[in-house]
């Protein structure tokens, strides 16, 4: 009886553990997904915005990089998890109206297609 129980546990445990790990992955697929539609925009091929295509890399590997480490130590639901991504993803577009603001419009449409 005891072996069983204790099978049981570990199995939950490790559901919970893959649940997160998915959660985890698609944050950051749905942030590699921003970076490559604004990467690959046309918008981003104007010559007055090649210098704009450094910074808008090195804010998204920050946020990437800071989404990395706070989904590892994040222990809550899932829904928590879900509104977190939306969050650092706004957060993103903060950032990165601050460097583009003539680029704010299309990200904020990119932003919004991906949470239909």
């Amino acid at each position: 009886m005891q072996i069983r129980s204790y099978s049981k546990m570990g199995s939950a445990i490790q559901r919970k553990k893959s649940v997160k790990m998915n959660c985890f992955l698609i944050t950051i697929q749905s942030s590699v997904f921003l970076i490559v539609k604004i990467i690959r925009s046309k918008i981003i091929q104007l010559k007055y915005v090649k210098v704009y295509r450094i910074v808008i890399l090195q804010m998204s590997i920050k946020i990437i990089k800071f989404k990395m480490v706070f989904l590892l130590h994040l222990c809550s639901p899932i829904k928590k998890l879900f509104y977190m991504n939306i969050l650092v993803d706004f957060i993103l577009l903060v950032l990165l109206f601050k460097y583009c603001k003539f680029l704010i419009l299309f990200l904020l449409m990119n932003f919004l297609r991906i949470y239909k």
